[in-house]
């Protein structure tokens, strides 16, 4: 069925009020079929037409009286008139089935904010998480999903876990609101989001996020315990707060000493469907990817490594190399790490617990949101706040005192005054405590 632009009136056999007819199709004198057409009232001064086979005259004439009893009940009931040819599309709709609707929502997926593809471990799990869903719905029209069969698929999804649960959870949200989207190529598939009114299962706090923070000296006894080449590992976690596929995937030209920064540029990826070798791809997000300022104490040890342990003439090789490969795996970084954690006493630590520790403490001496946001590259400060930062009792403590020092003034008794003086006589006590250590140790440079 095809719409014409022609402004001339209907005519030909079987014309109905001037609204619409069918005439003869000719091709080289020979009768070859016939076309039926209709004024269409949604667009005045154009047809609908309709071709029609010879000996399909009737179905020519019937098809017509039918698009016109059908204009003329719409417009009765006040209701914009629906061709043939969208009715059929609309009956077509509603026989889809999640299992299909849901593919094709994966097939075309883009990151909403910048359009482009995802990265693949992200489109991995994705996958997972749908492959769920249609193992549940299986053939079920998505038309007939109510919200008693997502409760029911909610409580089904609890024997992969509670994460698992959630995700697939939300991308079931995802799907279902667009469904109820109407689309220039499609009409909506539902009328109501089931849904909605259906919180999202709760997932326990992380484990990790439980984990203490790692002490100074606990993550010199780390650094000191991995393998010579692969050392500087620990450092860059706990000085910049990167992410362990970020620490694999830099590279010397990534040390820019000339301006004291190392700038993330990338993490580690594999290829399509999250498969094959290890090789650099985007960093987490837009945040992520930054120029850091470097230590002043990390630039001999940077400096050192690349020396050492790094290609210096190769702007493009590995800041750490790996033996067996171009790229060091973050899987063989885990258990260098694992081991030499032991030798510290923190069998609980993790590598990401580097970045938990650096991120407690940025936050602790950070004056501002913004500040704290930009050293720890990120974009919400409620992630850092839920996930890394690690509360301390005794800083909580001084906080506290801090506060009430800067804020009420209390009246001035003997045991205030001597309290303060004991405090000063203490602070004291630890500088000149502190000053013996350096001048010991400043000592040793003489000997």
């Amino acid at each position: 069925m095809t719409v014409k632009t022609s402004k001339r009136a209907a005519r030909g056999s079987n014309s109905i009020n001037g609204r619409g007819g069918i005439s003869k199709i000719n091709r080289n004198g020979k009768l070859t079929g016939y076309r039926a057409k209709v004024l269409d009232p949604n667009r005045p001064g154009r047809y609908i037409t309709k071709s029609f086979k010879v000996g399909q005259k009737e179905q020519a004439s019937s098809w017509l009286k039918e698009e016109i009893r059908r204009m003329d009940e719409a417009a009765s009931l006040g209701l914009p008139y629906v061709p043939s040819k969208q009715r059929k599309e609309l009956e077509r709709y509603k026989t889809v089935r999640f299992k299909d609707f849901a593919e094709g929502y994966l097939e075309g997926y883009r990151n909403a904010a910048t359009g482009e593809a995802v990265r693949p471990d992200t489109m991995r799990a994705k996958k997972t998480a749908v492959k769920h869903l249609t193992d549940f719905f299986k053939d079920m029209l998505i038309r007939d999903i109510t919200s008693k069969d997502i409760r029911a698929c909610s409580e089904w999804l609890e024997q992969y876990g509670p994460f698992a649960r959630q995700r697939a959870m939300k991308e079931m949200r995802t799907i279902m609101r667009k469904a109820l989207l109407e689309t220039e190529e499609r009409p909506a598939l539902i009328s109501k989001n089931p849904c909605e009114g259906i919180p999202l299962p709760k997932v326990p706090d992380s484990e990790q996020a439980k984990i203490p923070v790692a002490t100074k000296d606990e993550i010199r006894v780390i650094y000191e315990s991995m393998p010579e080449y692969s050392r500087i590992a620990v450092y860059l976690g706990a000085a910049f707060g990167l992410r362990i596929s970020e620490v694999c995937a830099l590279r010397v030209c990534d040390i820019d000493f000339k301006h004291g920064l190392l700038r993330v540029r990338h993490s580690l990826g594999r290829g399509e469907n999250d498969t094959g070798p290890l090789r650099l791809a985007d960093t987490k997000n837009a945040a992520s990817n930054d120029a850091m300022p470097i230590p002043e104490g990390m630039v001999n040890l940077l400096k050192e490594h690349v020396e050492k342990y790094a290609n210096a003439s190769s702007p493009e090789a590995m800041l750490i190399s790996a033996k067996r490969s171009s790229i060091l795996s973050p899987n063989t970084l885990r258990k260098q790490f694992a081991e030499a954690r032991e030798k510290a006493g923190r069998s609980d630590l993790h590598f990401h617990t580097l970045r938990a520790t650096y991120d407690t403490q940025i936050s602790r001496d950070a004056e501002n949101a913004k500040d704290y946001m930009a050293a720890t590259r990120r974009r919400d400060v409620a992630v850092g706040v839920k996930h890394y930062q690690r509360a301390d009792k005794k800083r909580v403590r001084e906080l506290g005192n801090k506060a009430f020092e800067k804020l009420i003034e209390p009246k001035r008794t003997e045991e205030v005054v001597r309290n303060e003086l004991n405090k000063v006589i203490a602070e004291l006590e630890q500088l000149d405590s502190k000053r013996q250590i350096l001048e010991a140790e400043l000592a040793t440079f003489s000997q």
